[in-house]
């Protein structure tokens, strides 16, 4: 268990404040909904294997999702788009499941 509930983080000096926003993002790699890549990642393994699809590919899946975070909150949260006013501090938590 966590130290802390997830209602207060760390700010300024090691003070403890309440967050003001938590957001969850996650990827849906089986509907028609999933990213491009995925797809694209599905055809090459299976052009080496037809019986591979993106699930034996963990870290590759991984690896999509960590650089659409990345582009995601460079993009609109923490630069360019500012859609949440100033951002002071964030923390960015990475949780997997297999």
């Amino acid at each position: 268990m966590a130290p802390y509930p997830i209602q207060r983080v760390v700010g300024d000096g090691g003070k403890l404040w309440n967050a003001s926003l938590a957001l969850t993002l996650t990827s849906d790699e089986t509907s028609n909904l999933r990213w491009k890549e995925i797809e694209d990642i599905e055809n090459l393994v299976m052009f080496f294997n037809n019986t591979f699809s993106w699930k034996d590919y963990p870290i590759e899946c991984v690896a999509l999702f960590c650089a659409r975070l990345q582009a995601f909150m460079s993009t609109y949260v923490l630069g360019g788009e500012n859609i949440l006013g100033i951002v002071k501090d964030h923390v960015t938590r990475l949780e997997l499941q297999h």
